[in-house]
Parts: C-alpha cells; sequence; structure tokens
C-alpha cells in the first residue's frame, strides 16, 4: 500500500509543475489555490512572520465550472424526484434518468441533491473570502509556522503526503467507477441511437460533477484531519515536556532547581496559551465545513445504504453504492476521531499543568499567591469546557458523538425505510 501511494505522491508531485494541470486540479481540489494565494500575498509582503490578511479579490472564480454543473444537476434531480412524468416528455432529460437503476431512483436523486448541496455550501458558505479565514493553511503547507521538533516535522511531512494522496485515490476511484456504471447503462440501453448529444454530454457533466463532490467531502476532510494531527503532535509534544518537568520538580529541591523549574513553568504556560488560541482560531475557521460535511455525510450515508441493502441494483450500482457508503463512514469516522483526540489531549494537559500547580502550593513554593491564582483560574475554567473542534453551534466533538451519529443514521434509515413500506402496501391495494 505504500508502495502505491509513494507511486501516486511522485506522478502528482511532477504533474504539479505544468501550469494547466495544475489549474485544472486546482478547481476542483480549491484549498490548494487557496494555498498558493496565501504563498504569492507572503511573496508580497516579503515577510514570513507576517499573517495574511484582508479581502480576497475575486475569491470565488475558480468556482464558476462548480456553480454551473451544480445548479444543472440540481434542477434534473429534483424533477427526478417530483415530476418524473413530465422528464419522459423530454429526450434531453429521459437519456439521463436512464443512465440510472429504475429501482430507487427517487432516493438516489435525493442522495444527489444533498451531495450537491454540500459542494455548494463548502463551496460559498464554508469558504471565506477573507484570508484571515484561511490561516490554518499556514502549518499544512508550510514549514516555516510549524512549532514542532524536526523529527515531528518529518513524521508530519510524511503523514500528509499520503492523507492527501488516499483523498486524491479515493476521489478517482469513484468518479472512474460512476462513469463506468453510466456508460454499461448507456450500453445495455442503446441510449446512443436516440442522441448522441445527449449521451455524450450528460456522461461529462455527471463525472465533473462526481469530482466537485468527491472534493467537499473527501479533499475537505483530509486538511481538516492533517490540521488535526498536526495539533496533537504540538500537544503530545508539550505532554512530554510536562512530564519531565514534573519529573524534575519532584526529584530537586536545591533553590537553583527551583528557580530553573519557576522559569520553565512560566515559559512552557506561555507556550500553552499559544497552543490553545491556535487551536480556538482554527476551530473557528473550520467550523463551519465541519458542521457542513458532518450533516451531509449523515444523510448521505444513510440514503447510500438504503439503495445498496434495500434495492436491488445492477452489481457496478451496487459497488459503487458500497465505495460510496465506505467513504462517507471513513469521512465521519476520521474526523470525529482527530477532533476528539485534539479535546481529550486538551484534557490531559489541563491535568497535568494541575498537578503542577499542586507541587508548587504544597511543596516547592515556586510561585507567588497572585501567579497562582492566575495559573489556577486559567486552568480551572479551560478543565471545565477543554478546548477542541466544535460545530458553528458550539457542539464540542468528542468520542461520544460516534453516539450521536449513529443514532442520526439509524432514525433517518428507519424513516426512510417506513416511507417506502408504506408506498409499497399502498400501491399492492391499488393493483388488487
Amino acid at each position: 500500500m505504500a508502495t502505491i501511494l509513494n507511486f501516486e505522491i511522485k506522478i502528482w508531485k511532477n504533474l504539479m509543475q505544468n501550469t494547466y494541470y495544475r489549474t485544472i486540479h486546482n478547481q476542483i481540489l480549491y484549498l490548494f489555490y487557496y494555498d498558493e494565494l496565501i504563498h504569492r500575498k507572503f511573496m508580497l509582503i516579503n515577510n514570513v512572520h507576517v499573517k495574511p490578511m484582508g479581502r480576497i479579490v475575486r475569491p470565488h472564480k475558480n468556482k464558476i465550472l462548480l456553480a454551473l454543473t451544480s445548479i444543472l444537476v440540481t434542477l434534473v434531480s429534483i424533477l427526478m424526484i417530483q415530476q418524473p412524468q413530465w422528464i419522459r416528455n423530454y429526450v434531453s432529460l429521459c437519456i439521463l434518468t436512464r443512465m440510472f437503476p429504475t429501482e430507487g431512483i427517487k432516493y438516489l436523486s435525493a442522495s444527489i441533491v444533498m451531495c450537491t448541496i454540500n459542494n455548494m455550501m463548502n463551496a460559498f458558505y464554508a469558504t471565506s473570502t477573507r484570508y484571515e479565514q484561511f490561516q490554518f493553511l499556514l502549518p499544512i503547507n508550510d514549514e516555516r509556522w510549524r512549532n514542532l521538533n524536526k523529527q515531528d516535522s518529518g513524521r508530519y511531512e510524511m503523514n500528509k503526503d499520503y492523507v492527501f494522496s488516499i483523498a486524491r485515490c479515493a476521489i478517482i476511484s469513484i468518479g472512474t467507477l460512476f462513469a463506468i456504471a453510466m456508460i454499461m447503462m448507456i450500453m445495455l440501453k442503446s441510449l446512443w441511437k436516440i442522441s448522441i448529444f445527449w449521451t455524450i454530454f450528460w456522461p461529462f457533466i455527471m463525472y465533473i460533477w462526481t469530482y466537485h463532490t468527491g472534493s467537499a467531502f473527501l479533499h475537505i476532510t483530509s486538511f481538516i484531519f492533517i490540521l488535526q494531527y498536526y495539533l496533537n503532535l504540538r500537544q503530545q509534544s508539550f505532554l512530554r515536556i510536562m512530564q519531565r518537568l514534573l519529573l524534575f520538580a519532584y526529584n530537586n529541591n536545591h533553590i537553583t532547581s527551583i528557580t530553573l523549574l519557576k522559569h520553565f513553568f512560566e515559559h512552557h504556560h506561555r507556550m500553552f496559551e499559544r497552543l490553545q488560541k491556535d487551536i480556538d482560531e482554527h476551530s473557528r475557521q473550520l467550523s463551519r465545513y465541519i458542521t457542513i460535511i458532518f450533516a451531509m455525510s449523515t444523510m448521505v450515508t444513510t440514503y447510500s445504504s438504503y439503495l445498496l441493502f434495500m434495492t436491488k441494483q445492477r452489481f457496478i450500482y451496487q459497488c459503487l453504492y458500497c465505495m460510496i457508503a465506505h467513504a462517507q463512514i471513513n469521512t465521519l469516522s476520521v474526523m470525529i476521531i482527530g477532533c476528539a483526540k485534539v479535546r481529550n489531549n486538551n484534557e490531559k494537559l489541563l491535568r497535568l499543568k494541575q498537578k503542577c500547580l499542586m507541587l508548587s502550593i504544597c511543596e516547592k513554593k515556586i510561585f507567588t499567591t497572585h501567579q497562582l491564582l492566575k495559573f489556577d483560574a486559567l486552568t480551572t475554567t479551560l478543565l471545565d469546557r477543554p478546548l477542541g473542534f466544535q460545530l458553528t453551534n458550539g457542539v464540542i466533538i468528542t468520542s461520544y458523538t460516534f453516539i450521536t451519529v449513529i443514532v442520526n443514521i439509524s432514525t433517518f434509515f428507519f424513516l426512510i425505510s417506513q416511507n417506502i413500506i408504506a408506498t409499497k402496501q399502498l400501491t399492492t391495494i391499488n393493483n388488487t
């Protein structure tokens, strides 16, 4: 697996040297486009210590194709749900409907609408028009902004390449399988005999739409996860430092050691405040992305599972629905695990910091009463509600969020199943 990923990474880096490929690539995986904008801003400022600020000029110019395909696909999907009989009167629309399986087509159309809403909301609502909201990209792709030692930085760089590679491979795999499924339906139903133009037009539009959908789910999630991994490395490094300091404090009673400890505690307290500030800033910058992906992934997973288990499909579409459901479940799992780790590590840091303060109070007398009250007030406040990644409504994502996801998917699946069972029963009664 590592060999395949390394090969893909090497090819990708070579292709990114080509201007035309990089332009098309950044149209679809648009966070790389904003990363390039930030680096150009740095070149203009000529000072790596100044974060980019201000409004982005023409921030959505790379999303015109995304908007056009999304609007077109959404309108047709709504018609497939609401007016299936009306569509049959138009060859252009009829060809598209015949590329999909007949059974469960309304639920497939509904899932397409959900995916398109996710595309549009991530592109035009979650994505800001100001440089400040993209500062989470700085430590991801620029080593100068990472507060990591050489070993952690090297490990981070390697895992970052792997995560981005897995996301690209998943997007390409789903897009390719979707294209194969549509081509097979075209061949089986001889759709080219009806209209060659529309037989080429719709697969092309849907192929582009599939890549934009994969980007909105997997590409953005890969950035969220790798930022969480970066923060986890910083937290783990800080935990190791605090543990060594605590051990040093227990084993040394000399006045010189106590003075040194006081200096270290004050220095690392400032580092801790900086870490908490970074977590809070990155959480606010990504909260819209996380909320949208969290909600839409839950619904798309439910629809995909329903189409996979409750309807009869051709083998190629079964494989497609299985891959989509697997990708969505992994997206939710990776995001929840990454968010939960940040929150849990923060809690560990705060408890360790409390131990250091208790040691100062009970034994070493390292700090004055004023300093102790200041440190203790901050620690106690944060311990009541440890910082972490949160949704737009302020709910912090923890490991218990898995239970919420399972309940939501199960409830939504039950409602869909009840609806289809009632519809089938009504059809049976009418036929008899």
